[in-house]
């Protein structure tokens, strides 16, 4: 899964690679070394689902952990927003938007 932001450069990613909490890594593009790299304050690993990572309008990552609770980065600091979550997305003002586990927004 990737995820970018017409409104900031940052892309995103759940890689393959396994978080050591369960599920996965997610991981930014770095532009310099053209490569992919962890962030390393994931707290929690990722579940995988079509549209499981979202990147807001300042390029900070959300994603859905293997809880399928929501996990947002904002200023540099990660807020668990609970309840469950099979999608996400950001609207063009920032909000952030879920389809629940009953496939309701």
């Amino acid at each position: 899964m990737i995820a970018a932001n017409s409104k900031h450069d940052n892309v995103w990613i759940i890689s393959s690679w396994s978080h050591s909490t369960g599920g996965y890594a997610i991981a930014k593009f770095d532009e310099e070394s053209s490569q992919w790299k962890k962030d390393s304050s994931q707290p929690i690993g990722s579940a995988i689902f079509n549209n499981g990572i979202a990147v807001d309008p300042q390029g900070n990552p959300a994603y859905i952990d293997t809880s399928n609770n929501i996990l947002w980065k904002k200023s540099g600091k990660w807020t668990e927003l609970k309840g469950c979550a099979k999608r996400i997305a950001f609207g063009g003002d920032g909000s952030l938007y879920k389809g629940d586990c009953n496939d309701e927004v």
